[in-house]
């Protein structure tokens, strides 16, 4: 993985080399998801990267190259590859003895080999599209208006079990190269592991010959865990909605559609979520509260009670929900009954929730006496510092105002939803 030097950038700030030699990867990048011969050149299907550093490094800049542009282009279906590296000059390595990155030599590592270079013959593939068919089982399909138009998304179960594992296997790597450009720390399937489980998501549509075709919208991987005795419990780990398709609700439809597929599966016994990012989470969150919301548990009379063993009983067993999430739920929905105006109330309320965050910390306790017997002084006062009551105060206080933020995020898109579950 090549990274351009901070060493190296210092140097150039005497003259203009790092101005013109010196790209920025996320604006040079472009991606298209290509149906027709009008998106090679149309501007409103470009997208970009929201991050390059696991490609070319923690600096995201690539050297040597001025007015750089790379571009990347895919069949909307198959997602055969087109790339073009263009420049108006590049640096003569006797200017400063470093040569310039070899982009296509990085690139190469994310990419299969069989990508095109010519665009013609790029175009000429194009033709294909309306042969391409989804991988997997049919488990959805959801209707989306967008600008007065009615658009057709379908999301498809892929196990090893229901397809043809020799194509799908070249089609997912070509489909979780997006997964570095937008998921920090994204990682790699192994399509051979046969507790892994694909849910794929595709736009269809028709094209200009009237046929139908199919547009890869995106995906969410699971995998199950074995539990104890013929159980299991389904973990999300990565999900993605691509640029074009963002902000119409699908990525809540398509976690969606994963839900019901698990909820007739009895050896389910709950669904969790693989370190979840903010945006995954009130994914999550949202559509837990649009199924909970009308559950006698949640009446404004039991949640005044407090929360029970009795909630998260039945939320798992009516809804695979985990129980550290049927508590998120409790909390959510019990802060919609709040009356900030009453300090009483709404007291009572941070007290409740920060006497939940405050448990890791009193835990602690218990891990410092074993730790004076096992552990270096040195070592024993650095975690001490954690413990001391103003430190304490202060981090509950951030982790709560944290979480409520969050929480009020979500109800404010559960109160004006257009979307349903």
């Amino acid at each position: 993985m090549n990274e351009v030097d901070n060493s190296i950038l210092s140097a150039f700030e005497d003259n203009d080399i790092e101005r013109r030699f010196v790209a920025d990867c996320n604006e040079v990048i472009h991606f298209k998801l290509v149906r027709s011969q009008d998106d090679i050149e149309s501007e409103e299907v470009e997208f970009q990267p929201e991050m390059s550093h696991q490609v070319f490094g923690k600096t995201e800049k690539i050297f040597g190259y001025n007015d750089l542009k790379i571009d990347m282009y895919y069949t909307a279906g198959w997602l055969r590859t087109y790339i073009n590296i263009s420049f108006k000059e590049k640096i003569d390595p006797s200017v400063i003895g470093l040569p310039a990155d070899n982009v296509i030599e990085i690139l190469s590592k994310f990419l299969e080999h069989d990508y095109f270079e010519n665009i013609d013959l790029f175009v000429n593939s194009l033709k294909e599209e309306s042969k391409f068919k989804p991988s997997g089982s049919l488990i959805d399909s959801i209707s989306v208006n967008e600008n007065g138009c009615k658009n057709i998304y379908e999301v498809y179960h892929v196990h090893v079990s229901n397809t043809d594992n020799n194509f799908f296997e070249g089609y997912y790597q070509r489909l979780q190269r997006f997964l570095i450009w937008y998921i920090d720390g994204a990682s790699f399937v192994d399509v051979d592991d046969d507790r892994w489980n694909y849910f794929i998501m595709y736009e269809k549509y028709t094209t200009k010959e009237n046929e139908s075709a199919y547009a890869v919208t995106g995906l969410t991987t699971v995998y199950e865990y074995y539990a104890y005795p013929n159980n299991k419990r389904p973990r999300i780990s990565q999900m993605l909605i691509l640029p074009p398709f963002q902000n119409q609700g699908l990525a809540v439809h398509l976690m969606n559609s994963m839900y019901k597929f698990y909820s007739t599966d009895k050896n389910v016994i709950d669904i969790t979520v693989e370190d979840p990012t903010d945006g995954c989470q009130a994914i999550r969150d949202f559509i837990d509260l649009c199924r909970c919301e009308n559950l006698p548990c949640f009446s404004n009379e039991n949640l005044k009670k407090g929360y029970k063993k009795e909630i998260e009983n039945e939320l798992r067993e009516k809804f695979q929900i985990h129980k550290k999430q049927a508590r998120r739920i409790y909390e959510i929905l019990l802060l919609r009954t709040i009356n900030k105006a009453n300090e009483e109330e709404y007291k009572n309320y941070r007290i409740q929730v920060k006497n939940r965050l405050n448990a890791p910390f009193q835990k602690m306790n218990s891990t410092m006496r074993r730790m004076n017997y096992t552990f270096k002084p040195d070592e024993v006062k650095e975690v001490a510092v954690l413990q001391k009551p103003e430190v304490r105060f202060n981090t509950l206080k951030n982790l709560y105002d944290e979480l409520e933020k969050q929480y009020e995020h979500v109800l404010e898109r559960f109160e004006n939803r257009a979307v349903s579950v």
